[in-house]
């Protein structure tokens, strides 16, 4: 699981605004008993984080999308794992299914952006 740490901006009904330390802002589900304010981490699995390069055009709108470079490629069989370095220094884990050959493969320090659905990212109290 990918644990980040956020400031907690505002919470809207059941949805945070949190704030990464590069300045990036993230949506995550956040229960009536969670954090409200302060400092947080949301956690979003490593299946549920998609390569932006795969459908530039086909992720949500609203999906929470972080900029960061291409860290380390890991192959391990049915997935590969990207790590993902954001400008602070955090890390975040992507899995991608082995479905085909050939096509686009980003390379180690190339820049790539990840994307998540907001309502797949759960926020934690400190």
């Amino acid at each position: 699981t990918n644990f980040l740490p956020v400031a907690v901006e505002t919470v809207i009904e059941d949805v945070a605004i949190a704030r990464l330390p590069d300045g990036q802002v993230l949506r995550a589900r956040s229960s009536g008993d969670g954090p409200r304010g302060g400092e947080a981490t949301l956690a979003v699995r490593p299946e549920k984080v998609a390569l932006a390069f795969e459908a530039p055009e086909g992720l949500a709108a609203g999906w929470n999308r972080l900029d960061g470079t291409l860290a380390e490629v890991v192959y391990l069989g049915a997935h590969t794992q990207y790590v993902v370095a954001l400008p602070a220094g955090d890390r975040v884990v992507a899995h991608r299914q082995n479905r085909a050959l050939g096509g686009f493969e980003p390379r180690v320090g190339d820049p790539l952006t990840v994307a998540f659905d907001p309502a797949c990212a759960t926020l934690l109290g400190e």
